[in-house]
């Protein structure tokens, strides 16, 4: 079901007031843009933009017995921390530590909610990621060009290729910044403190204007 507000849905991220005048999707009672801003023009659309998936359903295990709960789960297990692999559903599961694990929905198909079942080994426990952190993703020709001015670290494909995670600080903010494929086509995605994802969002937007950059909706990856 679409909307034209995002306040007429249950859940909404932080970031959704930014975005009033676009098109919204209902997912899992949550407010998913789905096509651009209104103001946003055809040629910006086709270069760089950012896109909120914030109220997509992720979650995480964190444990010794983490790897064991997540392949009694079927999920892939990345074979060292910062690796990031891909779910028999399209899911990215992600290494972020000896025995930390997040599991984020397909962004193509987010109404597919990933499969979480409740630990039920010894010293392995849920981690709440949904409600801790804001989910964004940088689509477009230029996203190491863009990130180089808000990021200290070299984000070019060759030093950080597609499947890998990097944990660092984006214009000041702790991230964790996801390369990974949409369409056969780099994305990243950057996953941050909720408090702080209206001052990342406008950021990185700033950041984008030299490449055209402008939000956008789901219907950009899907």
């Amino acid at each position: 079901m679409k909307m034209s507000e995002s306040r007429q849905f249950q859940r909404r991220s932080f970031v959704a007031r930014k975005l009033e005048g676009s098109e919204f999707l209902n997912i899992n009672d949550g407010a998913v843009m789905v096509k651009a801003l209104a103001n946003a023009s055809d040629n910006q659309v086709q270069q760089s933009g950012l896109i909120d998936l914030s109220v997509a359903q992720r979650f995480g295990f964190r444990g010794l017995n983490a790897a064991q709960h997540m392949q009694a789960c079927d999920y892939p297990v990345p074979s060292k921390p910062n690796l990031c692999d891909v779910g028999r559903n399209g899911e990215l599961v992600l290494r972020l530590g000896e025995t930390e694990y997040w599991v984020l929905s397909n962004p193509q198909e987010l109404e597919q909610t990933p499969n979480y079942q409740a630990p039920v080994l010894d010293k392995c426990y849920s981690l709440f990621c949904q409600n801790s952190h804001s989910w964004l993703m940088m689509v477009g020709p230029s996203l190491a060009e863009t990130m180089a001015k808000i990021c200290g670290v070299d984000l070019s494909s060759s030093q950080f290729p597609v499947g890998h995670v990097c944990q660092t600080s984006v214009a000041r903010i702790n991230a964790v910044i996801v390369h990974h494929e949409i369409n056969n086509k780099s994305v990243f995605s950057i996953l941050s403190d909720s408090a702080s994802a209206v001052y990342l969002w406008e950021a990185l937007l700033d950041a984008m204007t030299e490449f055209n950059g402008c939000a956008m909706g789901l219907s950009a990856i899907t």
